[in-house]
């Protein structure tokens, strides 16, 4: 493999490095070498994920053969001294190497990086992979329990050592067949576990005790409950947050939380479980021992502190319609009147373990009882009274606010001799928000354990003023690549008119305008014909997808489209998703193309692969701005408008919440134009992209190539020269372009200008025995021209619409 070095650093790379990535990964090493923080914003396609891998195992291999150097020399110098050498703490962590820990989004993502990793110089390196017991526990009593109640049951089983594949870790963790995969994802340890009889969960954290670097989701590293209970040590490690356009909300709701009346009468329910329990034991054998330290007197004390809080959230008032938003003090004062105090804390969260643990155990028995509320009411109480100091309140006081709305249904509570109050009043239940609103709370508390950097990366940072003003970021080190595509691999759109002259714009009054989202389908309908392969069709959001197709399928414009390419909707449920998924690949390799339809910020457009031929397009319908009248949001930008209005650097409210949906479409954006030979179209379907700030939002290497057409005919001929031209360049495989254009020929009608009154009629061009479908609107005169082998065109019909068009084109399937 070739070998550059920068700063002083041979990194071993796949291929010879562009200069761009020759510039990324130097920001990497400063980054380490000088332990500071970095934002470093590169497409996607450009290789960040490669760069980023190889820069920084590059420096690791390279201080161990220093380390090792060192220790050579001490030796050598030591066997000639006759006094023995001081070692001291700082020495021997000066000697250690620091741990690389890559956190991504999804374990998707993170498969991806690890499949990356193999194919690089550094695939000899210890690598771990960290997940939850939800991916990685084997266990059959197990398989079917939630992921929350899967944790109390492992303790129980490993505390009681009743599980076989826990036992054999400690045996298995020397053994071959794990020491000699130095890389392995989480599909390799599940099966190696499956094989070898051991448990991949308490594998895979002795095995991140020698890796060089460890990857983990990264709400994994920022979400401090899950960070505490998985053991992870951030003290002088690289962190390299990859895919960190979401880091600010994953900051916020780890820091943020929601208790229901409902939760409050399910641990009522638990605890009085476990009274019976008490009561029961010299009368029936319930098949556990219990423990001692679980007193009678303790439990209603406990019992009572939960029926007064659910009696403090039931007197709250509130709007019903509306909700009600209050300080942060005012979660605390409601806790405190229920007997919930900083100085009580660590007591009741002592008694709660206790509790949760033994509920567990008899999770399978007749008085089965799981202990899940109790365990989340613990989570929310750690969250809560995290911090004792001064500043700590202080800066709750400003970053929090609370926000009580009617709760939709309520779980009535049991009842039972126990029950000396009903668990559930007359008074509707609540929901009791408890929102933070600074990503920088989180991000200081993390970098508060002193990694040695942070590392944020992503095709999608920019502004970066606004995003390290957000977190509360010092970033020294700042990078905005360029992409590394040339401008006749791109083709990007601003389609403001569809084809019947009907104004593009998916704002609020036009998202259930059946004339605005019929014009919306003839656009989709006449662009597909013109691009090959797969395409991608993302809407701001679920409802107002399913709207479009419901009214595409009552006008008869869903089944044009389907005519034309297979129509795959994306399903919120995994399993169907990924069903959803192969299908789609399936059909562009089978016939030529299919439709993906998705939404801004869902599975399909943050994430997920489609190189070359899987998505020659992507077709943005609206402008994904979160939900206007959201109390969450609403109150986020009040918030940002308090601090812009004491600290210039922050964006105004408006401002962040035009970056929401620009951050969103750039992201749905680089679904497409994966590697330096690929091509597509980015097509934006709403005239408010015509829009200075909004241009000045997409991602820089974009904004030269942002063309917005003046009439639909423009726009095809656009989009159709584009494709001709680029599959003659860099198209490798010419099969799928014939098998595409063969099929376009053979099953799919042409341009639809019109209503559901349009007529079908057949032509025929007088100099190639190819028969093409026309549809014509029988109100409106249309100019066709049929390309045909040699290229001429033959005239079929004459007149004008507005602007006439000359859009269809056949090619002779001898092509």
């Amino acid at each position: 493999m070739p070998t550059v070095t920068i700063d002083g650093v041979p990194i071993e790379f796949p291929f010879e490095p562009y200069d761009l990535q020759k510039d990324y990964m130097e920001k990497v090493l400063q980054c380490i070498k000088y332990e500071t923080n970095g934002v470093l914003e590169s497409p996607t396609g450009t290789g960040k994920t490669l760069s980023l891998l190889c820069s920084t195992l590059a420096w690791v291999e390279f201080k161990k053969a220093q380390r090792k150097a060192q220790k050579t020399d001490m030796f050598e110098m030591y066997a000639s001294s006759a006094a023995p050498p001081e070692i001291t703490p700082m020495t021997v962590r000066s000697e250690q190497v620091p741990v690389v820990i890559y956190a991504s989004r999804t374990h998707t993502q993170l498969s991806q990086a690890i499949n990356e990793l193999k194919r690089t110089a550094y695939s000899h390196m210890r690598a771990c992979v960290i997940g939850s017991r939800e991916f990685l526990c084997i266990h059959p009593d197990l398989a079917s329990e939630p992921n929350s109640l899967k944790t109390q049951m492992c303790q129980v089983k490993v505390k009681s050592r009743s599980c076989q594949f826990y036992s054999r870790v400690e045996r298995m963790k020397s053994a071959g067949p794990v020491v000699d995969k130095n890389v392995m994802d989480i599909e390799d340890i599940v099966k190696l576990g499956n094989s070898l009889k051991f448990c991949p969960y308490f594998m895979t954290h002795e095995l991140d005790k020698l890796a060089d670097i460890v990857f983990m989701p990264y709400n994994y590293l920022l979400d401090h409950n899950i960070r505490r209970n998985l053991g992870v040590k951030l003290e002088s490690s690289i962190i390299i947050l990859d895919e960190a356009h979401n880091i600010e909300k994953v900051c916020e709701e780890s820091a943020s939380l929601q208790l229901k009346s409902s939760d409050i009468t399910l641990c009522i329910e638990e605890v009085t479980a476990a009274m019976k329990l008490l009561s029961e034991q010299d009368k029936i054998d319930v098949g556990v021992d219990i423990p001692e330290d679980i007193r009678p007197e303790d439990l209603c004390d406990l019992k009572e502190l939960f029926l007064e809080l659910e009696k403090q959230i039931d007197d709250v008032k509130i709007d019903i319609y509306h909700g009600v938003t209050h300080e942060a003090t005012f979660l605390l004062d409601l806790l405190a009147r229920a007997g919930i105090r900083a100085e009580n804390c660590g007591n009741i969260r002592n008694l709660l373990l206790k509790l949760t643990e033994f509920l567990a155990t008899i999770a399978d028995g007749p008085f089965a009882r799981k202990g899940v509320a109790l365990q989340n009411f613990d989570g929310m109480l750690e969250l809560i009274f995290m911090g004792k100091s001064n500043d700590f309140w202080d800066k709750v006081k400003r970053c929090y606010k609370v926000h009580v709305l009617a709760e939709p249904t309520k779980k009535k509570g049991m009842q039972d001799n126990w029950l000396s109050k009903a668990t559930h009043s007359k008074a509707g239940g609540k929901i009791i928000n408890y929102w933070c609103f600074s990503p920088g709370f989180g991000m200081n508390m993390f970098l508060g354990e002193r990694p040695r950097c942070l590392i944020l990366t992503s095709g999608t940072l920019a502004p970066l003023g606004p995003y390290t003003c957000e977190l509360e970021l010092r970033a020294d080190v700042k990078l905005e690549n360029p992409h590394i595509v040339k401008g006749d691999q791109v083709c990007v759109r601003i389609v403001t008119k569809g084809p019947d002259s009907e104004t593009l714009n998916c704002n609020y009054n036009n998202r259930d305008n059946p004339k605005f989202i019929n014009s919306v389908g003839m656009t989709i309908s006449n662009l597909i014909r013109m691009i090959p392969g797969g395409v991608l069709v993302f809407f701001p959001s679920y409802p107002i997808l399913h709207a479009c197709k419901k009214i595409w399928e009552e006008s008869g414009l869903w089944a044009n489209i389907n005519k034309q390419k297979a129509v795959f909707v994306e399903p919120r449920e995994k399993e169907p998703f990924n069903s959803a998924m192969q299908s789609y690949y399936s059909n562009i390799k089978e016939y030529g193309g299919a439709i993906f339809m998705g939404v801004c910020r869902g599975k399909v457009s943050e994430g997920l692969d489609f190189v070359d031929n899987n998505g020659r397009a992507v077709i943005i319908v609206g402008l994904p701005y979160p939900p206007f009248k959201d109390p969450k949001i609403a109150l986020k930008r009040k918030y940002i408008d308090l601090c812009n209005s004491r600290d210039k650097e922050y964006p105004r409210g408006e401002e962040w919440y035009s970056l929401e949906a620009s951050r969103a479409v750039n992201q749905a954006i680089g679904r497409v134009i994966r590697h330096s030979k690929d091509y597509g179209a980015i097509l934006l379907l709403d005239a408010r992209f015509d829009n200075p700030r909004l241009k000045s939002q997409m991602s820089k290497w974009l904004q030269e190539h942002v063309k917005v057409t003046k009439n639909f005919g423009e726009l095809i001929r656009d989009v159709r020269g584009f494709f001709k031209d680029a599959d003659q360049k860099f198209q490798k495989d010419r099969t799928d372009a014939a098998s595409f254009s063969s099929d376009a020929v053979h099953h799919h009608p042409a341009f639809d200008f019109g209503s559901s009154s349009s007529s079908l009629i057949k032509m025929e061009s007088a100099s190639s025995s190819k028969t093409s479908e026309v549809i014509l609107h029988p109100r409106k005169k249309i100019k066709i021209a049929i390309a045909t082998a040699n290229g001429e065109e033959t005239q079929v019909t004459e007149t004008s619409v507005q602007e006439y068009i000359t859009m269809y084109t056949c090619q002779n399937s001898s092509e």
